[in-house]
């Protein structure tokens, strides 16, 4: 995770070394408007799958969407009994000064963890090749400290890590550490689903909520400066400083309505969402309900039925969805995939 103006897909190409590697955005817009999974990779006979999620303050999103866009991957994993390792957060040493968004960024992402799941959580510092080796550090001690930035995670189990030189071994040192961590689950994901906590109402819904507030107070304080230029300019005669005033005001009019809006819209946007997920779901059980034998002539599967026969050889696949099957033990499982082998072949001794 990361804001969109520091490019996790770097890093997570860099350690995948994929031939079919994620968006790397180069300019003020974002690539990644949804949570996508990189191609797996090994690290010590393990393998593994990094996921890149969309950033707060994007170009493209909402932070309703964003948050909407993590939180259903999220508990969509802990439906299906994932948990996760660890999650990376990503943030550029090159960075002169931490601003107040970063600060509230972070305090969305503490709330998402949860206390008890942030010693899972790698903060990741990158963009060394910027700043001297002696500013880095000086950098890197200095938020780490910061009593309202990294410092109440890193006192919780979090660990700063450098991403210094940017190479796919120092990705994979990375992701060692991670592997030793026993897997725990989000605390936004226990809300949700355990929980049964309507997205705005979880500790980072709450927090987002704050940021959104604190933005629009902003935004009328601009506001009421910029109509208060224009009424100047307009008793000064100036009509061309009124109009630039007057635009400006206009500007954070619209910014202050979409704050707005996305602040009532928030949990029926989660909850459409949900809706989605819940039918991907049902149609995966469906169809490992409906499992028919590929070979011809052999048992028919039941309806209502896995139809599991010893001997037989079934096909699994899923065009609509794009869903893989796996077989451990005599249980198929489906999971949703990036890329799937289609009409997969597999047996049941």
């Amino acid at each position: 995770m990361a804001t969109h103006e520091t490019p996790a897909p770097t890093f997570i190409n860099t350690a995948t070394q994929s031939s079919n590697p994620l968006k790397v955005g180069h300019s003020v817009r974002s690539c990644t408007d949804e949570v996508q999974r990189a191609d797996s990779f090994t690290v010590d006979g393990r393998r593994i799958f990094l996921y890149d999620t969309p950033g707060f303050d994007d170009t493209n999103l909402s932070e309703n969407d964003v948050l909407n866009a993590i939180a259903l991957e999220l508990e969509k994993q802990y439906r299906q009994k994932q948990t996760l390792h660890g999650i990376i957060y990503v943030h550029r040493i090159s960075d002169i000064r931490v601003g107040g968004l970063a600060k509230m960024n972070f305090r969305i992402f503490q709330k998402l963890c949860g206390d008890n799941s942030l010693k899972n959580v790698v903060i990741m510092t990158n963009m060394w090749g910027k700043v001297s080796r002696e500013e880095g550090l000086a950098k890197a001690a200095e938020i780490a400290s910061m009593d309202d930035f990294f410092k109440p995670a890193i006192d919780r189990g979090a660990v700063m890590i450098p991403n210094d030189p940017n190479t796919a071994a120092t990705a994979h040192e990375i992701m060692r550490h991670i592997l030793k961590n026993r897997p725990l689950p989000l605390c936004i994901q226990e809300e949700i689903v355990d929980q049964h906590k309507s997205i705005n109402k979880t500790g980072a819904g709450i927090a987002l909520d704050i940021k959104l507030e604190q933005l629009a107070q902003k935004y009328e304080r601009i506001l009421k400066e910029q109509l208060a230029a224009a009424e100047d300019a307009r008793k000064a005669r100036d009509e061309e400083l009124r109009k630039e005033q007057e635009q400006e005001a206009e500007k954070y009019r619209k910014l202050l309505e979409k704050l707005q809006r996305e602040r009532r819209e928030q949990a029926a946007q989660y909850q459409a969402l949900q809706g989605q997920l819940s039918e991907l779901m049902a149609g995966a059980n469906n169809n490992v309900n409906n499992i028919a034998p590929a070979k011809q002539g052999g048992p028919k599967a039941q309806e209502g039925h896995e139809g599991i026969v010893s001997g037989q050889v079934y096909t699994l696949c899923n065009k609509q969805h794009g869903l893989y099957a796996t077989v451990a033990g005599s249980k198929v499982v489906l999971r949703e995939a990036r890329a799937y082998d289609n009409h997969q072949q597999v047996s049941f001794d």
